[in-house]
């Protein structure tokens, strides 16, 4: 099984490093995963994206997979309807 928090981690480390190294990005965070060390992988996650202004929803092994599919097509349309415009704006960045 994989390591989420390993995951989670070096996800939350190379976004956080891109907007050091490169540019903010307005975007909304959308995860749904289940295996060892979730509760742990969520938090270290959960803090980054906090402290980098992103809006997220993360959901658990007691999801289904449907339930995070359709959240996430509900935020891209969202995120394309004016969405991305608020992210930018809540974050400080045009």
């Amino acid at each position: 099984n994989t390591d989420i928090y390993e995951t989670f981690r070096a996800m939350a480390d190379a976004l956080r490093d891109h907007f050091h190294n490169v540019a903010p990005q307005p975007l909304y965070v959308v995860v749904g995963r289940g295996g060892p060390n979730l509760i742990r992988g969520m938090g270290y996650l959960r803090d980054t994206l906090d402290g980098l202004g992103l809006p997220y929803q993360m959901f658990g092994y007691d999801s289904a997979m449907s339930e995070v599919v359709n959240f996430a097509q509900a935020v891209d349309k969202w995120m394309k309807a004016g969405g991305r415009a608020m992210v930018a704006r809540a974050m400080g960045i045009s």
